[in-house]
């Protein structure tokens, strides 16, 4: 059977280039076919209705995706296993391990715990599946019913896959021009790797757009209701919006729980990958001062922009959760104003029921309940990056001390670097 495409003006179009990207990296193996309805059941039944279906739209999983997903479990198994075979041989190498000579135990970090969450994170996709199903036809569920009309072409949103993408293929070419590879095996499957945490923060960054969009649309026809004469009328629309909001909070429910898992382990990763990054520049840069001649400044420029990729990821992912959640809570604030003028209204009851479910419910998109992501993460994070960078910084200086007072030939090690990752001694 041949799937239609989605087409350009449809609202669906609105997530198609995360959505494509994100089947081709296998990390959403589901496509989409137009034939068929996307079925929804309300867990609870404000007017009467037992389920409501969209007549148009619907996810299904893919054999083709299927087919990606294995590719790049293979690719992420294979770049875990070369890496720890070649982390392996550079320790070896070593007749002991110092941390304060050089860098090596910061990028040895970075490295591994890469080459270790990257794997986890495309294996979950297939226990995931089912869900991530149902989290599709939601969404196409609130775009193909939304009350007000949108431009459908490529969202604002969806340019951050690309400007991280663009990033990620200047460091590799930036990495490939100024670095002979010796182990190229090694090194295109592990910046392949990079696009898998971008991608999956792009996708529910547009999933949370889609829902802050639904929420702006209930806040807008709330503001209206308080000018509709007709209390029938009035009564009718309330209703729908009572039911569609509940929907979307079930959604972004569903939302947490089906991708919750991932986000912790790919936050998880952002953690430790910030704080040695840092730490890695701020050390060589200013303590050992490595970055002195010019025939290391590639070394110190790819820094940089791993470091505007890792913040810069995060800092969209905590954007876009803060955002939808911010503009769901207002609707208490309209349902309030709405109240207010019907005071004597034969609605009144309706706006108190409305009322009640806003308030019995908690906006929030949460990583599997552990904490929620939003603008307070990020500078949590902050916090608690600075206080480890501190911690880290600490016990270097220690060791860094020792050498120094020892007149160790090798205080300054500068850095020469044969071949990506730059951890041999030749």
């Amino acid at each position: 059977m041949n799937i239609p495409p989605i087409r350009w003006r449809s609202p669906l179009a609105t997530i198609f280039p995360v959505y494509y990207a994100c089947k081709l990296f296998g990390i959403l193996p589901i496509s989409y076919a137009n034939s068929r309805t996307i079925p929804y059941k309300n867990t609870v039944h404000f007017i009467g209705r037992k389920h409501e279906n969209v007549p148009d739209g619907c996810f299904g999983v893919s054999k083709s995706g299927l087919v990606l997903w294995m590719a790049q479990l293979t690719l992420q198994t294979w770049t875990f296993v070369r890496m720890c075979f070649y982390l392996g041989k550079t320790l070896a190498q070593r007749q002991g391990l110092d941390c304060s000579k050089d860098n090596y135990c910061s990028v040895f970090g970075m490295l591994l715990t890469h080459s270790i969450i990257s794997p986890i994170v495309v294996s979950l996709v297939l226990v995931r599946l089912p869900r991530s199903v149902q989290v599709l036809n939601m969404t196409g569920r609130m775009l193909l019913r939304c009350r007000y009309p949108r431009r459908w072409w490529l969202s604002p949103s969806a340019y951050a896959v690309l400007v991280f993408s663009l990033l990620i293929v200047f460091k590799l070419v930036h990495t490939v021009v100024n670095i002979p590879q010796k182990y190229p095996d090694l090194y295109y499957p592990y910046f392949t790797a990079y696009m898998v945490p971008v991608l999956f923060i792009n996708l529910v960054g547009v999933l949370c757009v889609v829902t802050q969009h639904s929420y702006e649309d209930i806040n807008r026809e709330l503001e209206e209701l308080c000018y509709v004469s007709s209390k029938t009328e009035r009564l009718i629309r309330l209703n729908a919006l009572m039911n569609d909001h509940w929907f979307l909070d079930d959604f972004m429910e569903t939302m947490s729980n089906t991708f919750g898992t991932e986000l912790v382990f790919t936050i998880m990763d952002i953690y430790v990958q910030l704080l040695l990054l840092v730490y890695v520049i701020i050390w060589d840069t200013v303590v050992r001062r490595v970055f002195d001649d010019n025939a290391t400044l590639f070394v110190y420029i790819s820094g940089i922009i791993e470091f505007v990729i890792i913040v810069g990821k995060f800092v969209y992912l905590c954007y876009r959760c803060d955002s939808s959640v911010k503009e769901g809570k207002r609707i208490i604030f309209h349902l309030k104003h709405l109240s207010s003028k019907l005071s004597n209204d034969m609605n009144s009851q309706t706006l108190r029921l409305f009322t009640l479910r806003v308030n019995s419910r908690s906006i929030q998109v949460t990583a599997s309940g552990f904490f929620d992501i939003n603008l307070s993460l990020l500078f949590a994070t902050a916090g608690v990056v600075l206080i480890y960078f501190l911690v880290l910084v600490q016990f270097q200086i220690e060791g860094h001390k020792q050498m120094l007072e020892s007149n160790a030939s090798n205080v300054t090690v500068e850095v020469a670097c044969d071949s990506w990752p730059c951890l041999e001694r030749f």
